[in-house]
């Protein structure tokens, strides 16, 4: 009776298949309970640095034409919210779009700012023409 043929099924078998199986159970519910990132990495990183720097770098480049000076103002804000971010250690590609978008608004609002100079000086110089034509017709 002690021969075991190979349909046999020994106790000891069962109760290691049962407890196989359970921890495998307990594992699949563990993992659907868990995050994507475990407690030891961390989520990622957002702050309000962020998000003001890529907001304040495409202002920067669409008010450029409001004489250049919101851009310029809005620009310079968009870096110290990039430097101020990235001196957390919370910056990341918003930052970094925000710091570009930026640099590139100054561009744009110097480039404008400049043309506008020059052509009040034109403008001012026909105003004078046109005084000067018209007290000499009187």
């Amino acid at each position: 009776m002690n021969e075991n043929k190979n349909n046999d099924i020994k106790f000891e078998d069962l109760v290691d298949n049962y407890t196989y199986q359970q921890s495998e159970d307990q594992n699949k519910q563990n993992s659907e309970e868990k995050p994507i990132w475990s407690e030891k990495s961390q989520a990622p990183k957002e702050n309000g640095y962020n998000i003001a720097s890529l907001v304040l770098g495409i202002l920067s480049i669409v008010c450029c034409c409001t004489y250049g000076v919101f851009s310029i103002i809005a620009g310079v804000l968009a870096i110290v919210f990039f430097v101020i971010s990235k001196n957390k250690g919370t910056s990341n590609g918003m930052a970094l779009a925000g710091l570009i978008c930026a640099i590139f608004g100054i561009l744009l609002g110097i480039l404008y700012f400049s043309m506008v100079i020059f052509m009040f000086d034109d403008i001012f110089s026909m105003m004078e023409d046109a005084m000067n034509s018209t007290t000499e017709l009187l």
